[in-house]
């Protein structure tokens, strides 16, 4: 049965209207609060594990994560309570952001500001209510986690502790989420820079390209002493302006081809013709007449993997076995046992040094006996993407001026169908 509510001379809660912010205090509040980018956005599943907690902990009926906006309160995740926003000038949560401490209501009749209120009269009925104030860093207070129930009641110590603990830690997952959404943003960014300069730079190299190859093949047609000194320096500016169309795919499949987005389309295929095509491939474009040495062991097996892929990361391990020794044969081992294959690729090149390796699957990073080989650091990183993302493993091996070995292991058809 509704009884009348005991008025009091002076209620608890006037001590907070007493620290009402200034208009300039509350304009930076507004500010920070809208810089989370929060305002009405979908629940999330950790701001309501701290609300059931709040509510389970406090022993409420409602539990909120209410962010106090210019003319609202708006719930950002909700416990016991059906509405998603209310008038600010009416919600309890405007007082406590006043304050650096919780505010507790034992019994809204028994105050004269809360006892008319539409909350209190109406739905949800609010007889308790206790609120912690969400402070940012910077100070200012967006928001609270409250309880409420319907009852009057009194929290204990421990759950006033707790309480806090539990608004600290909203305002951490709002941190959080915000970085996210910067973090964001800036790869986005990054992705249309670094595709907006690598097509700036892909159309003049590709005329340079197309009239390199021109005027070599005028050079061809007419043999002589001079064709041969321009032939030579047209060699080097293709040469170049290869390596720099090698440079930018890099940077340009990294920037848009994280873990996440990598595509991938499986088939069943063999490796043995794969790696043929693509070391011939390599060997044409050898000025130095350098060539792969295949090496073929065991009972071939097909594997299930994207072509595409595998091929994207044996080019980037033959390229640098070229790339770095400069008058050894690479060599390509296929190794068959049973239920997977081993490819290796082996050079005698410059080797990695010791204290570089740790870091060789690092974005952008560059071993420093090979700072004046051309290379973004990025090769290696995408190559052991495919890999993995093919359910293969991936080993780097390497010494100092001894050469590099690369192990790749791959689960062939026959361990599937078991």
């Amino acid at each position: 049965m509704h009884t009348s509510p005991k008025p009091i001379t002076k209620p608890a809660i006037d001590q907070w209207l007493e620290q009402w912010p200034t208009p300039e205090q509350e304009v930076e509040r507004i500010r920070e609060l809208r810089s989370y980018q929060v305002l009405d956005t979908l629940p999330e599943p950790q701001f309501d594990a701290i609300t059931e907690l709040a509510s389970d902990i406090c022993e409420t009926e409602i539990a909120l994560v209410s962010l106090i906006d210019t003319d609202r309160q708006w719930f950002k995740s909700k416990v016991g309570l059906k509405v998603n926003e209310t008038s600010r000038n009416i919600s309890i949560c405007q007082y406590t952001i006043m304050g650096d401490d919780i505010l507790e209501v034992n019994d809204t009749w028994e105050s004269d500001l809360l006892r008319n209120n539409p909350l209190v009269t109406g739905d949800p009925r609010i007889r308790f209510y206790a609120g912690a104030p969400l402070k940012t860093k910077n100070g200012n207070k967006i928001g609270t986690l409250c309880v409420i129930d319907s009852k009057p009641k009194k929290l204990n110590s421990k759950q006033k502790k707790n309480l806090v603990a539990l608004a600290d830690q909203v305002v951490a997952q709002l941190e959080l989420r915000q970085l996210a959404g910067r973090e964001k943003e800036l790869n986005e960014q990054k992705t249309r820079f670094v595709s907006l300069v690598s097509h700036q730079f892909r159309t003049p190299l590709t005329v340079i390209l197309t009239n390199a190859e021109l005027l070599k093949l005028i050079c061809d047609e007419s043999k002589n002493t001079e064709s041969s000194q321009l032939e030579k320096h047209i060699g080097i500016v293709t040469d170049q302006a290869r390596k720099m169309v090698r440079l930018m795919n890099d940077v340009l499949t990294f920037s848009r081809e994280s873990p996440t987005r990598l595509a991938r389309n499986p088939q069943i295929i063999d490796l043995m013709p794969l790696c043929d095509v693509l070391c011939e491939e390599l060997n044409q474009i050898q000025s130095d007449g350098r060539k792969i040495e295949i090496k073929k062991s065991g009972n071939p097996k097909k594997v299930f993997a994207d072509p595409q892929q595998i091929s994207s990361a044996l080019t980037n391990f033959l390229t640098n076995a070229f790339k770095y020794s400069s008058d050894r044969n690479p060599v390509l081992e296929l190794s068959y046992e049973k239920g997977k294959v081993m490819i290796l690729i082996r050079d005698e090149g410059v080797g990695i040094p010791e204290k570089d390796q740790p870091h060789l699957f690092r974005p952008f990073f560059r071993a420093h006996n090979v700072e004046d080989i051309p290379g973004t650091g990025l090769g290696l990183v995408i190559a052991k993407e495919y890999v993995e993302m093919n359910n293969g493993r991936l080993r780097v091996s390497s010494k100092q001026g001894k050469g590099t070995t690369v192990s790749i292991l791959l689960p062939t058809m026959e361990s599937r169908e078991k």
